[in-house]
């Protein structure tokens, strides 16, 4: 661990000092894992945080959007990434960008954190722009004090290749260029290292050693805290495993990374000594940079490109596969439709076939009636013949003419008693 003179030199005066906890640690060190336990026991953390994703940090990342976003765009700004190998220019942070982005910074920091004595923020890509927040915790009355996670080389170098597909070279290569720029950057702060394999098998351990080095007093180290923190940490995180006594000899470990590593470890044991050799493998890094980065920059632009292409391609192709996967469930649509009004269609035919057999069935009745009505009307048209006949055979007769005079003497003694009565 290594104290700045007066800490406290730039802070306002009668301003109660508030403290920042920055977890400067390379990608895939354990910096989401020790972020989650520093929060537990006391450091408050950002409103909007990065979510897990699955098979890859599932339980979080801890960080704040806000930040990583504008980590992010300040690298762009300079022509870096998280995962550039080449010096970060150090007149970035003078320049009227790198101030800009300074006056951003200190005002999202006080809007996340003006209520917090105590809070913590985890970003690795903060291993590259320490000097920002150097700058910057001062003038808002923060105290900042830095925890570098430290994790074997050969392990972030196999994660890496796993969730970003890095060539291992490569994953050595930026881990190499995070931690040494964390290192330098923090010299002379406060700052304390400790080890991911540390934080596993011994969280309470690492949490003490925070406390004493920074001289911390962890609002919220109780047993609801100590379970909480059992629960969340397990073996299970540590995915990648790799003996470093057995692999740092192997011929794909750089030998820059066995020596940043080793003495990084003896720094993290108060070896100030270590410094030195930390400065002269970071100077033939930095010699090979002048010599190739040049070129591997030409050919990591040219790369971009095409991966830029490659993912409009990907886009386009998606959204077209997007598209002709909806044209599919429209036509399986309609052609549920067309086997609907099929059904329908036979059904109505059925109906309408079933309809004509009963017209049928019914014109055949509607005839035999009609038929039926004929005859009895010719029937009757025959017996009212008859009778016809036969009344006329009766007024011809000799006898209705004779009697005659009688049925008229009946009808005028009907007409008598009628009258009578």
């Amino acid at each position: 661990m290594s104290v700045p003179t007066n800490p406290r030199a730039t802070e306002p005066a009668g301003t109660p000092v508030r403290r920042g906890l920055l977890v400067a640690g390379m990608h895939r060190s354990g910096t989401s894992a020790l972020t989650r336990t520093l929060s537990l026991v006391g450091g408050a953390l950002a409103g909007e945080l990065a979510g897990g994703v699955a098979g890859d940090n599932d339980l979080g990342f801890w960080e704040p959007v806000e930040v990583v976003a504008l980590h992010d765009r300040a690298l762009a700004s300079a022509g870096s990434a998280w995962d550039d190998v080449s010096r970060f220019p150090p007149e970035w942070f003078a320049s009227e960008v790198g101030v800009a982005f300074a006056e951003e910074l200190a005002e999202l920091l006080r809007r996340e954190f003006a209520a917090a004595p105590l809070f913590a923020i985890k970003d690795p890509r903060l291993c590259r722009l320490v000097p920002l927040w150097l700058g910057v915790l001062p003038r808002i009355g923060v105290r900042g004090q830095f925890v570098v996670p430290l994790r074997n080389p050969a392990e972030v170098a196999a994660s890496l290749k796993a969730r970003n597909d890095f060539p291992l070279a490569k994953g050595y290569l930026v881990w190499l260029r995070n931690v040494l720029d964390a290192e330098q950057a923090t010299r002379g702060q406060e700052r304390v290292f400790v080890t991911y394999e540390g934080l596993l098998r011994d969280w309470r351990a690492v949490v003490d050693r925070i406390g004493a080095a920074l001289d911390i007093h962890w609002p919220r180290l109780s047993r609801t805290a100590e379970a909480q923190v059992e629960d969340f940490l397990s073996p299970e995180l540590r995915r990648q495993r790799a003996d470093w006594t057995e692999i740092r000899d192997r011929r794909e470990v750089p030998a820059w990374a066995v020596r940043a590593y080793e003495a990084l470890l003896h720094l993290a044991e108060d070896d100030a000594g270590a410094e030195v050799e930390l400065d002269a493998v970071r100077e033939e890094l930095d010699r090979a940079d002048d010599t190739y980065g040049r070129a591997l920059a030409g050919m990591g632009f040219r790369v971009n490109e095409a991966a830029a292409r490659l993912t409009t391609a990907e886009a386009k192709l998606a959204e077209a596969a997007s598209a002709r996967d909806a044209y599919r469930g429209e036509a399986e649509r309609l052609r549920g439709v067309l086997t609907e009004q099929q059904a329908a269609q036979a059904e109505l035919q059925e109906a309408v076939g079933q309809l004509h057999g009963q017209v049928g069935e019914l014109q055949g009745a509607l005839d035999a009636l009609n038929d039926e009505i004929l005859r009895v009307l010719a029937s009757r048209d025959a017996q009212q013949r008859e009778y016809e006949a036969r009344i006329a055979e009766i007024l011809g007769s000799t006898s209705w003419r004779f009697s005659a005079p009688v049925r008229g003497v009946g009808r005028v003694l009907q007409r008598l008693r009628g009258d009578g009565a």
